[in-house]
């Protein structure tokens, strides 16, 4: 699925992953196993605690790849994204979202898997 707007989204993965775009807030919370690789726009890359279970970029700009099993990431401001998997998603504010047989308008509420 993909999405683009403004406002808050939240996605609870089973498996799969997402590449996040985004100006703004994220949260992301799961498994000390999670492969997640964080790049600002300002071209530096940033490390992802090791073992950690949450982790919290404020005022962030540039990109966000989060790859495992049973997580959660929550975004907040300007937002661009990519999921892929099996999972749900959240879509508060205003924007768009398209998966391989609809499309709508945020808020909504809907699954998404391969």
């Amino acid at each position: 699925m993909s999405a683009f707007g403004e406002g808050t989204a939240v996605f609870d993965v089973e498996r799969g992953g997402i590449r996040l775009y985004i100006v703004g807030d994220v949260t992301i919370e799961g498994s000390s196993d999670l492969d997640v690789r964080i790049e600002s726009w300002a071209g530096e890359s940033l490390a992802a605690p090791d073992g950690g279970t949450t982790i919290e970029l404020s005022g962030f700009s540039g990109t966000v790849f989060v790859r495992g099993a049973d997580y959660t990431v929550e975004a907040r401001g300007n937002i661009a994204v990519h999921a892929g998997g099996i999972g749900t998603a959240k879509l508060d504010g205003t924007g768009l979202w398209k998966t391989k047989t609809s499309k709508g308008t945020w808020p909504a509420e809907l699954g998404f898997s391969d």
